[in-house]
């Protein structure tokens, strides 16, 4: 049987900040750690355990770390592909806004025509 990484609030760490319990990677509290009668009154038998994870899978980092890291990642990306198309041309938002604008005003001159040919049964013959 493995040991788990438990806490008491549905993501974050924020409860397990501020207890004594030994502490994981993660930011959880290492079950396998505490020892009976010493735990918090956050961590007793009797509380409700909203998150956890075994502790072989642990990701090792806090859930704001990684959170923030995910969020750096992909401005970076962003970054990089913005770079990309104004390196290469392609697609400037202009570009794209004339073009969607363009097939707008096509569309609405088919709607136009169509309408004019359309027999709508009120003139008399």
């Amino acid at each position: 049987m493995t040991a788990w990484h438990i806490g008491r609030a549905w993501s974050g760490t924020e409860i397990e900040d501020g207890c004594p319990c030994p502490k994981a990677p993660c930011g959880l509290v290492d079950q396998a750690a505490l020892k009976v009668g010493e735990a918090c009154p956050q961590h007793l038998v009797n509380k409700t355990i909203r998150q956890s994870h075994p502790a072989d899978a642990c990701p090792g980092r806090r859930a704001e770390d990684v959170d923030r890291l995910a969020r750096e990642q992909a401005e970076e990306r962003r970054r990089r592909n913005a770079e990309l198309v104004a390196k290469l041309g392609l697609l400037k938002p202009e570009v794209i806004a004339a073009s969607l604008r363009e097939a707008e005003d096509l569309r609405r001159a088919r709607l136009a025509e169509r309408a004019g040919q359309l027999d709508l049964g009120g003139a008399s013959s």
